[in-house]
């Protein structure tokens, strides 16, 4: 018998069965069993993975989906069959693979112990979470962006057709709630600190040059316009807007403030009409290099 958990013991049992009713093949089948030894699940996997956290995963066959089960050997979350689950934190993070990553790249990846390894902007496909008892804090059928910095959490809808209609907000997990701060009418969002955090608007700017007789070289450029809030309730810290915001040694920032840009421009979209007139987007003129302090005030 394998151990693969040790705080309850629980076992891997084995048993050979045959392929089917009148076969000459055996193939080995697999339950979990307690400390005792005794089967607390039909020999009905093929393959059974440790523990992690009072989580194991099952397959029935060998290149199946993988299904999440508790110390009891009984199944959970069973309304998202097929999506991988894993502890993480206190909490189930639960993820749907894609084709271009595999769910242990996915997984990872969305979460971070840095809030500065400049990867929170990523685009992600059907993730969520939920607490140990299967609270669904986050719906993983209904949210496509997730990113996760210590207790902070930016989630919400990532577009395929531009960063223009993401839906993004920011929220707090605490005691096994998600305690939203900021709402999901941003399509830009970014973890400042453990103490602030910022949300606006990105402009896509896209330029075409003539590369040769038969080709365009088109370049693309982002720029963003952030609103600071503070964690602790969620408030804006000013009515002030900035870009390319850059922590300093001394623990001051340098950014650039926008003061034609309003905190209500952040939320606008840019319809189908203003963009055949050019118009519906940001002021970025007249802007100013300014330092701000450790509370993200301007100095």
């Amino acid at each position: 018998m394998q151990i693969i958990n040790k705080d309850p013991v629980r076992y891997i049992l084995e048993q050979t069965v045959k392929k089917r009713l009148f076969s000459k093949k055996e193939v080995t089948k697999y339950a979990i069993g307690d400390e005792n030894g005794q089967p607390l699940t039909g020999y009905d996997w093929a393959v059974i993975h440790p523990y992690e956290d009072g989580i194991s995963m099952a397959q029935r066959h060998p290149q199946g989906i993988k299904f999440p089960l508790d110390l009891m050997g009984q199944e959970i979350l069973k309304a998202y069959a097929g999506y991988q689950v894993r502890p993480k934190n206190g909490y189930l993070f639960i993820a749907l693979s894609h084709k271009s990553m595999t769910v242990e790249q996915i997984l990872d990846m969305s979460w971070s112990d840095s809030a500065e390894d400049g990867e929170s902007m990523m685009p992600y496909w059907q993730r969520g979470i939920a607490t140990k008892d299967q609270k669904i804090l986050i719906d993983p059928k209904k949210n496509t962006f997730l990113r996760v910095q210590g207790d902070l959490v930016l989630y919400g809808s990532s577009s395929t057709v531009g960063m223009d209609y993401n839906k993004l907000g920011i929220g707090l997990l605490e005691d096994g709630k998600l305690v939203p701060l900021i709402p999901c009418e941003y399509n830009f969002v970014e973890v400042l600190s453990a103490d602030y955090v910022a949300a606006g608007r990105v402009i896509v700017t896209k330029t075409t040059q003539a590369a040769s007789l038969t080709t365009n070289r088109v370049s693309v450029s982002n720029r963003a316009a952030v609103q600071i809030f503070s964690v602790k309730d969620g408030s804006p810290v000013s009515d002030r807007i900035y870009g390319m915001i850059r922590r300093n040694r001394d623990g001051t920032s340098s950014a650039v403030m926008y003061p034609n840009i309003k905190p209500a421009d952040l939320l606008h979209r840019q319809s189908a009409g203003e963009a055949f007139k050019g118009s519906g987007l940001l002021d970025f003129s007249g802007e100013k290099n300014v330092r701000l302090d450790r509370n993200y005030q301007k100095m």
